[in-house]
């Protein structure tokens, strides 16, 4: 199966990509830079996953999305505020777009249960996929959707994924800042696995 596939570098993409890899599809690698200030140290993992799968990663840039108030984007609010306003549906409209290249009309997100966010439910995937399949018909993949992050880094480990380059901070700093959620939550999850916190 041939499929567009969001990386971010971050651990949930690449067991994503990973696990889609070894299933034989045909992968597109789509990141996007949409002005996040872990702009360079995801995209370097991402980068690093694709390089070991032998894939190219395909880049679009739509970095003046910074404008929009997130402790994602602004270096002037907290870490701790980590909503970004509608970015799921922006990532998949991208990747949706992105897939008419390539005669493609399945992409695939890295989306995982357990969360506070609203566009990480099953009703926002279906609904996106219905909302973008006006004018031709998307497949989304979420196959990881239920499953938490204590699972997906199971997962990994149970199929040899490698996690250490991987990058989940929110402040785009070399040495991670232990604070935000990326950080507590990776922090938890490897303490539990017995895994490099690098």
């Amino acid at each position: 199966m041939k499929i567009v596939c969001l990386v971010s570098g971050g651990i949930d993409s690449t067991v994503l990509l990973f696990r889609l890899y070894k299933k034989n599809n045909e992968l597109i690698p789509l990141f996007v830079n949409y002005g996040q200030k872990s702009i360079k140290q995801e995209q370097k993992a991402a980068n690093a996953a694709c390089k070991l799968l032998k894939l190219k990663l395909n880049v679009i840039d739509i970095s003046g999305l910074s404008t929009i108030k997130s402790g994602l984007t602004n270096e002037n609010i907290s870490l701790t505020k980590s909503f970004f306003p509608n970015r799921n549906i922006i990532l998949l409209s991208i990747a949706s777009s992105f897939s008419a290249n390539y005669s493609c009309n399945v992409i695939a997100i890295g989306i995982i249960g357990e969360t506070n966010f609203l566009d990480q439910s099953k009703e926002f995937l279906q609904d996106a996929e219905k909302t973008l399949s006006y004018g031709r018909k998307i497949i989304i993949l979420a196959p990881l959707s239920e499953l938490n992050k204590l699972e997906v880094v199971r997962l990994a480990k149970v199929n040899n994924i490698p996690l250490d380059f991987t990058y989940s901070c929110y402040s785009g700093f070399l040495k991670p800042c232990k604070k935000c959620l990326g950080c507590v939550d990776r922090k938890k999850v490897f303490e539990i696995e017995g895994l490099n916190q690098s």
